[in-house]
């Protein structure tokens, strides 16, 4: 039979020590944590610092809330960037416009969304990537990717800043720019690759082609921190100001019977082109404020 306890008895246990949690890998499971050694490396290099890049598939966006009143705009207030290794579960780094960068490891938990906690620190003890955190040590396992892991994005991207938008925008960081100076690039609707961007636009008023401002202001942001863009030297083809469904009239390979597409085939066709010489139908001519508008073309517009 023991002794009963008493406040006069008692003998506190020495500490523990800190609390440390294993997270395992699970294909099946909903909220998997894993990572590859590479990302590993990059993760604990940039911990608390702009991102330098070099993960096998780096990721940084332009986020935030929505605009109280107009629900298509980012509320100017909360946007923030937001950067990311595409083959880490459940970590990202937080970039406020302010230049603050904040690591965090999202801790599901039971949670429906997760547990934000900030990183103070991270290190690679053998197969596992830390996470130290004010309460804990988070280990995430480090696997083999490839196809069919979890982690598939294995050299599909390779860090590239004269080809990956981003990761010129990465480049940018740690070559003099703030992210307030690449606020500019990072929307929704920038171009994937450099490549993309087309040196020519369309003048909505007249419907001519225009130098393209949006391409102009990316070589001179390259320019700057150094980096010569990856533009596409392919020669763009002619294409006259038309409505697409009215394509089929003036391809140059439908009238030399080169194409054998049906001309309902022919909207939006990535291979139509024409000549300056051919003579359009003035009723074709997609003009700022056509009176009336082909029902062809309203219907593959829907």
């Amino acid at each position: 039979m023991t002794a009963q306890i008493t406040w006069d008895t008692f003998i506190p246990r020495p500490p523990m020590g800190r609390r440390t949690i294993h997270l395992k890998y699970d294909e099946d499971a909903p909220y998997e944590y894993c990572t590859v050694r590479q990302d590993a490396e990059v993760i604990v290099r940039d911990i608390g610092k702009y991102p330098a890049g070099g993960s096998t598939c780096d990721r940084l966006m332009d986020m935030g809330r929505l605009h109280p009143t107009d629900l298509y705009e980012m509320d100017p207030d909360t946007r923030e960037l937001h950067y990311w290794s595409h083959n880490t579960r459940g970590y990202y780094k937080q970039i406020q416009y302010d230049g603050t960068v904040t690591d965090y490891f999202i801790h599901h938990a039971n949670k429906r969304y997760g547990e934000y906690i900030e990183i103070t620190d991270a290190r690679i003890e053998g197969d596992e990537l830390v996470f130290v955190t004010e309460k804990a040590d988070y280990y995430i396992p480090i696997i083999e990717g490839g196809i069919g892991s979890m982690v598939n994005y294995i050299d599909s991207e390779p860090y590239d800043p004269a080809y990956y938008t981003e990761h010129l925008m990465i480049h940018a960081l740690n070559h003099g720019k703030t992210p307030q100076d690449i606020k500019r690039f990072m929307s929704m609707g920038h171009c994937v690759n450099l490549g993309l961007y087309d040196p020519f636009t369309r003048d909505h008023r007249t419907g001519e082609l225009v130098p393209s401002p949006s391409f102009n202001m990316i070589a001179d942001f390259a320019e700057e921190v150094g980096i010569r863009p990856k533009f596409s030297q392919d020669v763009l083809p002619y294409r006259p100001n038309i409505y697409p469904v009215a394509e089929w009239k003036y391809c140059y390979q439908r009238l030399k019977k080169i194409c054998a597409k049906k001309k309902d085939q022919c909207i939006c066709c990535h291979r139509f082109f024409s000549r300056p010489e051919i003579e359009i139908d003035p009723k074709d001519l997609a003009t700022e404020r056509p009176k009336k508008i082909p029902k062809k073309y309203a219907e593959a517009g829907a």
